[in-house]
């Protein structure tokens, strides 16, 4: 049986990933805010199960360790699955719950749990590229400010159409290879046909 632990963990981790994926894209439309902002969040379905994840997975870790404790000299093994499972979990439950960005007829209110707050006005948005390496959108500004967005974000479609409002089409055409994985036509730059 214990030549076959790297294989079911290996199954079980993938598993939960596509779980994840799947939770991730459930959301539904944005939320409008009192303002009449469009705010975009990881659904909470994704926020749900992060959740769910972290206190299941070290409660079955506990259990384990329960029902076969480890000998002395497999303390350190232990510590090390707790650890290593903390610092997979802890940096996604900080994103799922403490990302948002809300688009409104005066610019971008970008909250990333990695960068703090950040304002953008349509005007000083230099660019949205797309990172097919890292699945995000990165929108920069013009005083050199950045902000990233998830593939993992329900409804990109519509903050496209926001930003589309608002953007002309060159500062959107870095952005192409996103555009197809949403599925969704990239504005023609005037001049280009």
């Amino acid at each position: 049986m214990q030549q076959y632990t790297p294989v079911i963990v290996s199954v079980v981790v993938s598993i939960l990933m596509g779980v994840l994926l799947f939770a991730a894209q459930s959301g539904s439309a944005p939320a409008k805010s009192e303002s009449g902002l469009l705010v975009f969040r990881h659904s909470a379905v994704f926020r749900r199960l992060t959740y769910l994840l972290a206190i299941g997975v070290t409660g079955l870790i506990a259990v384990g360790v329960v029902l076969k404790p480890p000998k002395p000299s497999e303390y350190g093994i232990v510590l090390g699955v707790f650890g290593m499972f903390f610092l997979l979990i802890a940096p996604m439950i900080w994103e799922a719950t403490r990302f948002s960005i809300a688009a409104g007829p005066e610019g971008l209110d970008c909250r990333s749990p990695w960068r703090g707050r950040q304002f953008f006005q349509w005007g000083e948005v230099k660019k949205i590229s797309y990172s097919g390496l890292m699945g995000w959108f990165v929108i920069r500004a013009e005083r050199g400010g950045s902000f990233r967005v998830s593939l993992l974000v329900p409804a990109l479609n519509s903050f496209f159409e926001a930003c589309e409002r608002e953007l002309p089409p060159e500062k959107l055409a870095p952005a192409k290879a996103g555009y197809a994985l949403l599925g969704r036509k990239l504005p023609e730059v005037p001049g280009s046909a």
